[in-house]
């Protein structure tokens, strides 16, 4: 398939979809990946890396269009270069404001029958954000952001004649998602289903949460599949719930299943997870619709 995968910033697409790009190799499916803001760095040399948002509108929109003439050039004709990534944003944040980061007419000449938006866990996002840049962002402008990406990704789709190719796909929480999107892209005609099972209510009962382990994987093996566990946001608001009786201030991500990813955890603000109640049960419920 040739695929426009967007994403919020901070969701770190860039390797994962290295890795789908390696996954699809190891199978014997050939996969050509652009990474459209590397490309634009390409064209602009004096522009130090992390700083291309300091740039004019005009030259960003200029920059943006010289390197999707590349990819549309490097990627014809369509039906000798059937598996195309290119990873790129939906809209972007400059100086405050909302902009949309496509050209429709660019769009239209690459061809694309898929658009996938890649989601994360808002507080790894969050982490990831104030990590790698020098910003001042909030859990909520994350879900926001969030939230824009996504619906401009969707109308893009539906412009193209995609909407019934338009996904919105998770990276995954204890394991990552590459097996999904590698056979989205090469495999596409495979079945799809999006499971339901318990899971708040369930988070301290270890042989329950064992048992819908197995039926994940067992899932997993057998369909592409869009599992409702990889953003499991629900478990940071009710344990911000619990810690905000306790008269407590943070809260850290625990390394078990439905909750954060093995390794480090990540030190959360309960006022801003609180701040964000609504956003969370509404966000669930509009995956669990286009899904």
């Amino acid at each position: 398939m040739r695929a426009i995968v967007t994403g919020q910033i901070g969701v770190d697409k860039k390797p994962y979809l290295r890795a789908v790009k390696e996954a699809a190799g190891m199978r014997g499916d050939h996969v050509e990946l652009f990474n459209l803001g590397d490309l634009m760095y390409a064209e602009a040399p004096d522009v130090r890396a992390g700083r291309i948002l300091d740039l004019p509108i005009s030259r960003l929109s200029t920059l943006r269009r010289a390197a999707f003439k590349d990819v549309i050039a490097t990627t014809q004709p369509a039906k000798e270069h059937r598996n195309v990534i290119v990873n790129t944003h939906a809209t972007f944040r400059w100086r405050h404001g909302l902009f949309s980061a496509i050209d429709f007419d660019q769009i239209a000449k690459l061809e694309p029958n898929m658009f996938i938006c890649l989601v994360d866990n808002v507080e790894v996002v969050h982490q990831r954000l104030h990590a790698e840049h020098d910003i001042d962002a909030t859990l909520k402008d994350c879900m926001v952001w969030r939230e824009e990406e996504i619906l401009a990704t969707e109308l893009l789709a539906q412009a193209m004649g995609c909407q019934n190719n338009f996904y919105i796909l998770s990276r995954g929480r204890l394991q990552d998602t590459v097996e999904t999107a590698t056979r989205l892209i090469t495999r596409p005609t495979m079945r799809k289903v999006y499971p339901s099972f318990p899971m708040s209510h369930v988070v301290d009962l270890p042989d329950v949460l064992a048992e819908i382990d197995h039926f994940r994987a067992e899932l997993a093996r057998h369909f592409i599949t869009f599992d409702p566990g990889d953003v499991d946001e629900k478990l940071l608001l009710d344990r911000a719930l619990a810690a905000a009786r306790d008269g407590k201030d943070w809260i850290e991500t625990a390394a078990h299943s439905f909750g954060a990813r093995a390794g480090r955890s990540i030190r959360v603000s309960v006022r801003e997870v609180l701040d964000i109640a609504g956003d969370i049960d509404g966000q669930i419920y509009m995956r669990d619709f286009k899904l």
